[in-house]
């Protein structure tokens, strides 16, 4: 079951701290792993995670009690034996209140640790976060159906190596990362992640790139034709492969990627909504307000308060 099924469970509280950007994976500092793993456990006393965003996916499962996830603007309620996966660049917080014990694992890695299969590398990197379920709520008993209620184990596991780091630990963790994701594409195959992507592999290649440069410049004026300069291709043969690959067009594409960014410009709130339709390549607010209300059901500005919890 996907969080788009699940109903929104109503207001949270406050948080005290601001919405971040979490730029580095090793919260201990030192030398930056291409993935991470810890527990979150406060025993009875409570914690909140403030929203915040980072370049990484995550998994969260859920080990005891209960707890609070907001997903852009959306709370769930997560239980024990839960798995949500936050994929990159999605703003998100996690809140349990006190008196009753909650833990949960977060397991974080680059998407490019999947490299070697470049197909699942599109779908987690660029195609999942541009579906209407992009955060993936799996209940307990639905892993349990599927063969995978052992997934918190296997967090469990993850988080010694990692919390150990005996030698070789990198090629533990690693493994342990492809076990927890192997897992989840066997059982749950329409989550979308079994990686035979649309379109033939040097298609696949070639949007790759080009996926990477339309994060990079999606403020700037981008057109199809510019697109296909850049992917070696004719303008009608991109135009075909991007639709059939992202399933999407082009320019829907380049809306929802402008309206993600504009989603994390939102946690800020000493920019103003025009200031943040011309930085992320809107040049009207009109503009940007329509296609950011169709596409996240509400305005910039009720974006704004839902998130941060504005009276």
């Amino acid at each position: 079951m996907t969080a788009a099924n699940l109903p929104d469970i109503g207001t949270r509280p406050a948080f005290e701290a601001p919405p971040y950007f979490e730029a580095h994976k090793n919260r201990e500092g030192g030398f930056e792993f291409p993935f991470y793993a810890a527990a979150v456990d406060a025993g009875t006393e409570g914690y909140a995670v403030p929203p915040h965003w980072h370049y990484h996916m995550e998994l969260l499962i859920f080990d005891a009690g209960e707890a609070d996830v907001l997903l852009g603007s959306r709370t769930i309620r997560a239980s024990a034996g839960d798995l949500l996966l936050i994929p990159p660049c999605s703003v998100h917080a996690v809140t349990a209140d006190p008196g009753t014990a909650s833990k949960h694992y977060v397991v974080g890695f680059d998407p490019e640790l999947l490299a070697p299969m470049p197909a699942l590398l599109l779908q987690v990197k660029y195609m999942l976060p541009n579906r209407p379920d992009a955060h993936l709520h799996l209940r307990a008993g639905t892993l349990a159906e599927r063969g995978a209620a052992g997934i918190g184990a296997e967090a469990e596991a993850l988080l010694r190596e990692y919390s150990r780091r005996d030698p070789a630990f990198e090629l533990a963790v690693t493994s342990g990362i492809f076990r927890l994701m192997g897992g989840l594409i066997r059982a749950l195959p329409e989550l979308g992640l079994d990686g035979r992507a649309s379109g033939t592999e040097r298609d696949r290649y070639r949007l790759r790139d080009t996926l990477a440069y339309i994060d990079a410049h999606s403020h700037e004026p981008l057109t199809a034709s510019d697109m296909a300069r850049i992917s070696m291709m004719s303008y009608s043969h991109f135009a075909a492969c991007f639709k059939r690959t992202m399933r999407t067009p082009f320019s829907a594409y380049l809306h929802f990627v402008r309206v993600r960014k504009a989603e994390r410009l939102l946690l800020d709130p000493s920019r103003s909504i025009t200031q943040i339709a011309l930085e992320t390549g809107f040049n009207d607010t009109s503009y940007f307000i329509k296609h950011f209300r169709r596409l996240r059901g509400l305005t910039p500005l009720q974006y704004r308060k839902a998130v941060l919890h504005s009276e």
